[in-house]
């Protein structure tokens, strides 16, 4: 009997990966939210208003990912709160809340959220937009999407020898491809093997020699 055929990196990740934000989104105004920077924190203590940088940005969960979350704006509507701004408590964590405007201070820092069409937005330094989505900020410049990852930007491009899409970091040139289901990644170095992991677990799945392409087999284990 012939030994099972080691998994290729298209065997692991078949054709598909996670998918970027589709093209045509608006961003919403944060203008008028300057006017509603409250005085200072709960606990009374000052904050820097200005825009924070990307890498605290990354950090923030939107409220509607919170499980607190409905039970805040069932509250909010009993007390007839409207636009009235309040406070909610979420362990250690505090969220400025008027209308339709929330705050996350963080660190001395604040951080505008706003819902507009089911997405949630936040803003960078630089006055970069910042959308949710799958679980991740991004932000989409001239030059396509970007992933917002560990405070550094990850172009989403098309990758012809996968058939399908993934992330290069535009300096060190590092690509990340997802499977279609998510469920694992492969970390594609310059110079150095590429790896399989599983997402959930971060098990390392296989290993492969630099340059390997799609249909290349995995390096054996080494005893």
């Amino acid at each position: 009997m012939k030994p099972p055929k080691p998994p290729t990196l298209s065997d692991w990740l078949g054709r598909g990966s996670l998918k970027a934000p589709r093209q045509r989104i608006e961003a919403p105004t944060f203008a008028p939210l300057k006017d509603l920077f409250p005085e200072r924190l709960p606990d009374g203590r000052p904050y820097e208003r200005a825009s924070p940088p990307a890498a605290l940005a990354e950090a923030l969960v939107p409220p509607a990912e919170r499980p607190l979350y409905e039970d805040w704006l069932y509250a909010d509507t009993r007390r007839k709160r409207g636009k009235e701004p309040h406070w909610h408590q979420d362990g250690a964590d505090w969220l400025f809340h008027a209308g339709k405007a929330w705050g996350a201070p963080k660190d001395g820092r604040w951080s505008w959220l706003l819902e507009s069409e089911r997405r949630w937005w936040t803003v960078a330094d630089g006055a970069q937009r910042l959308v949710r989505h799958d679980g991740a900020w991004w932000w989409r410049t001239q030059d396509g999407w970007f992933l917002l990852k560990d405070g550094q930007p990850w172009a989403w491009r098309r990758f012809p020898e996968w058939q399908g899409h993934g992330f290069i970091h535009p300096t060190r040139g590092t690509q990340v491809v997802y499977s279609a289901d998510g469920a694992r990644l492969a970390v594609l170095t310059p110079g150095a093997e590429t790896v399989v992991f599983d997402c959930a677990s971060g098990e390392v799945l296989g290993r492969y020699p630099a340059g390997a392409r799609p249909s290349d087999a995995a390096a054996p284990e080494e005893d």
